[in-house]
């Protein structure tokens, strides 16, 4: 038959708390990874007039965001906000921005970019 083992509340708590390290561990290391990380995608941005246009957004870690629109002539920049992205648009950034996005889709050659970014 199985056989249980009866711990005392203390080593319970312990292997309890472990796990929750584990977890708590494995979150961070996978914000880390991302953080290191360049991310391109497209995605749906609202306009100030009220429309939606699709756009190439690419993501700097956590910390800045950019993103241009088909035509290369619509562009923004993103920054972490209290409750999420906050993007700004601004269409004099398009010609880095695309620079930045045929580097990263390999239509271009690999350059140094001078890209608009804040730091807080």
């Amino acid at each position: 038959g199985v056989q249980t083992c009866a711990l005392p509340i203390s080593e319970k708590s312990e292997l309890a708390l472990s796990k929750r390290y584990l977890n708590v561990t494995f979150v961070l290391n996978e914000i880390d990874k991302f953080n290191r990380e360049i991310t391109q995608r497209s995605e749906i941005r609202d306009r100030p007039d009220g429309s939606q246009v699709e756009v190439t957004a690419v993501y700097v870690g956590l910390a800045q965001g950019f993103y241009l629109g088909r035509d290369a002539t619509l562009a923004g920049i993103g920054r972490p906000g209290p409750d999420g992205w906050v993007w700004t648009e601004d269409d004099a950034a398009a010609p880095a921005i695309a620079e930045l996005v045929g580097i990263l889709n390999n239509s271009k050659p690999a350059a140094y970019v001078g890209l608009p970014v804040t730091i807080d």
